[in-house]
């Protein structure tokens, strides 16, 4: 990548400190996935001590800067603070050739950009575009695991069309949350001009809380007539899709498909991100995280 624009959401909750280690592993990760890097921070804090903090861990950017909100409704209504500033560094600064949102505990490496580089241009044909794909590690099982893959599921493998290209089978499984969105000029371009852009309340769970925290909002982003989205995810969870349920090709539930390797069956694994926390492999009364990559196949 040339230039690279990245939204990190940060909301801070004293009652959750150690929560700064995830967000110092992705500030030092982050320079390396492109030749040049803006970061902007959204979050609720902005003291002395974590300027100093971001300070110190912000080396090999070409600029950073933080946009501030003291409070909003919820917490969760921060995932959605980068979407007028991806706006605003798309049209402000033609330079940008890729653009970055995510959340602070997601770790993304090198070879994810490579990996998401060199298949976009291979599914650019097909109005797809690569997916990547949350993991945990397991302590109990010393095992990496699906982050997002419910144990219940009735499987594990495609729920859509596969199409073969090269050395590679590319598909949709039933776990496609990413908690990160990645773009280049093309799909932000479309993302830009989509009712999805905008804040659009789930067909199924939203609650009357959610509305309440909509009309609370004063934000130009938020949709105050409630479009009804083609997928059934919160707010929070809502913010990263991106283009992902527009436009999507007959035969997909989705357009970023995952990789599977032609001759093993098995995942890609250049398209693993790691949720750092490690939350759900290690809760044992969750249904998420239960799942081993091993366990993902053709």
């Amino acid at each position: 990548m040339q230039k690279l624009f990245v939204c990190i959401s940060f909301y801070f909750d004293p009652r959750k400190k150690e929560r700064l280690k995830y967000l110092k592993k992705i500030l030092n990760t982050l320079p390396s996935l492109s030749k040049t890097v803006h970061l902007c921070i959204t979050t609720n804090i902005l003291t002395p001590d974590f300027l100093k903090f971001v300070e110190k861990n912000t080396h090999g950017y070409e600029k950073y800067t933080f946009d501030f909100h003291k409070e909003l409704p919820h917490p969760h209504l921060y995932t959605w603070m980068h979407k007028p500033l991806l706006k605003d560094a798309f049209e402000s600064e033609e330079s940008f050739s890729n653009f970055l949102y995510m959340e602070d505990d997601m770790l993304i490496t090198k070879q994810n950009i490579e990996y998401w580089e060199t298949e976009r241009e291979k599914l650019k044909p097909y109005n797809l575009y690569p997916a990547l794909f949350r993991t945990e590690w397991s302590n109990p099982l010393k095992t990496w695991m699906s982050a997002d893959m419910n144990k219940d599921f009735h499987t594990y493998g495609p729920i859509a069309k596969l199409l073969p290209i090269e050395d590679l089978i590319y598909t949709n499984t039933r776990a496609c949350y990413q908690a990160v969105t990645l773009y280049d000029r093309a799909l932000l371009a479309e993302h830009l001009a989509s009712p999805h852009f905008n804040l659009v309340a789930p067909s199924k769970m939203v609650t009357p809380y959610d509305r309440l925290l909509l009309k609370k909002s004063t934000c130009p982003i938020f949709d105050p007539k409630y479009r009804t989205a083609p997928y059934d995810w919160d707010l929070r969870t809502q913010a990263t899709a991106g283009p992902m349920f527009c436009n999507v090709p007959t035969g997909f539930k989705n357009r970023n498909v995952l990789p599977f390797d032609k001759i093993t069956g098995a995942l890609d694994p250049r398209c693993f991100i790691h949720h750092l926390p490690d939350t759900y492999a290690n809760m044992p009364g969750s249904p998420m995280g239960k799942v081993r990559l091993s366990d993902i196949h053709l």
